[in-house]
């Protein structure tokens, strides 16, 4: 009876230990996650650069020197601290480097709340919530070489709800990148893969035998966070996605693509994740009055000629205020109006949460002290000086190696200490493998 005790209880114990560094070696990578996109001094001067539009909605553009310390603004996004393909031969290679400068400015963005989703068609339905210089070119032949149109909008909706259902009270952030007469001179193989997905945005790009079928990629970073409960869905997907591009049918559907005169428009829906994944997302939208981040977008490099991978393009938002947002609301026959901010009626319509409405706590320009919250090293300022890290993936591949020679050297161990203990005194060797047997 004393021996079976003592055999549970030394497996209880090298169970405790096992799963004791499974979590550490868990955490590692996480951290890693958590920091690599944290840290640069400024948007590169090699940014390709363009009067900002004046949009809709009112979130005003800031400058790099005081993007990341603003509240409810936008800016360009932080690009030179993502990795991405490059070759010769990335399938075997699996090379990436630090990109390259994206190969459109992002001339503005818009932030709405809906009722519905809206997808961005650049119709005259549409012409209450459009910048003037992007309806005026949406009403006009393409005026660029080799039919390259003149704006590039990437609109995306976020589930303001909980539920299951592929449709409801959404926010929705459009981007605009202005495309340059110069990228049809680019003789660069990513250049020529976003001429070529331009030219035929009027086809969707739905079909599976296509060019650029599946190809779209984008690359959401949290930049910094101030402390906020998150539930532990949200947590994983910002350990385990932050900062990696991803193609876009791992977050949604590809919900439209389009072509109207001289915009193109690209359509990205969030909302068809089912339940576990809306509720993250909904959760994540409560907490953007406290959020920085940035969200880019690539096209895929998959043959030699294509690389290296480059941006799109993207953008940082920085702590917006869903109560002051305008709504847009979609009438009977179409035509979208701009209804002004109303903090009490978006309460009611999110329910049966109203954290959207919630006032925003004070903004602390520290990073936060929390463990599931990103933050800098003791003594760096906040979002600037530094470098980012890199996930140490064999380190963690080291300390899962070490723990599973410990688990079993210490499962020998113990066997070894109960046969001694059990053989009678002075017994050898082949005495104790007796016992074993």
């Amino acid at each position: 009876m004393d021996g079976d005790l003592l055999i549970l209880a030394q497996t209880a114990l090298v169970l405790a230990v096992w799963c004791a560094v499974t979590r550490l070696t868990a955490l590692l990578p996480s951290r890693s996650n958590r920091r690599r996109a944290l840290s640069q001094h400024a948007i590169d001067a090699a940014t390709p650069k363009a009067p900002p539009l004046k949009c809709c909605s009112g979130v005003p553009h800031r400058p790099p020197p005081s993007l990341l310390q603003a509240s409810h603004a936008w800016g360009g996004n932080y690009w030179a601290t993502i990795n991405l393909r490059d070759g010769p031969d990335y399938k075997h290679n699996r090379i990436k480097r630090p990109a390259l400068a994206p190969l459109l400015p992002c001339v503005g963005l818009d932030a709405f709340r809906t009722t519905r989703k809206v997808f961005t068609d650049c119709s005259e339905a549409q012409a209450a919530c459009l910048p003037a210089e992007v309806l005026d070119a949406a009403r006009s032949a393409p005026k660029g070489k080799a039919d390259l149109p003149s704006f590039l909008l990437v609109s995306v909706h976020m589930p303001a709800y909980t539920g299951p259902a592929a449709d409801g009270p959404t926010l929705k952030f459009v981007v605009y990148f202005a495309v340059p007469p110069s990228l049809a001179d680019d003789t660069s193989g990513a250049a020529t893969l976003l001429c070529d997905f331009l030219r035929s945005a009027a086809s969707g790009h739905r079909e599976p035998s296509g060019d650029f079928y599946d190809r779209f990629k984008v690359i959401a970073r949290m930049l910094h966070q101030e402390d906020q409960a998150t539930n532990f869905f949200l947590r994983r997907m910002i350990e385990q996605f932050n900062g990696k591009p991803m193609l876009w049918r791992f977050f949604g559907v590809w919900g439209d693509c389009c072509r109207r005169g001289g915009v193109a428009c690209v359509n990205l829906d969030f909302c068809t994740g089912g339940r576990i994944k809306n509720a993250a997302l909904f959760q994540a939208a409560t907490t953007l009055g406290s959020f920085v981040g940035d969200l880019s977008w690539c096209l895929e490099s998959r043959a030699d000629v294509e690389m290296p991978e480059r941006l799109i393009g993207g953008a940082t938002i920085v702590r917006i205020d869903v109560r002051s947002l305008p709504t847009l609301d979609v009438g009977p026959s179409g035509a979208v109006r701009l209804v002004a901010a109303d903090g009490d009626a978006w309460q009611a319509l999110s329910a049966p949460s109203a954290a959207l409405s919630a006032p925003q706590s004070p903004r602390s320009p520290q990073l936060p002290r929390s463990p599931r919250s990103p933050r800098l090293p003791r003594g760096k300022a906040p979002l600037q000086a530094g470098r980012a890290e890199l996930p140490h993936r064999w380190l963690r591949n080291l300390v899962s190696i070490a723990a599973a020679l410990a688990v079993v050297a210490l499962t020998g161990l113990l066997a070894m200490i109960s046969l001694t203990r059990r053989a009678p005194p002075g017994a050898g060797p082949s005495t104790l493998l007796g016992h074993l047997r």
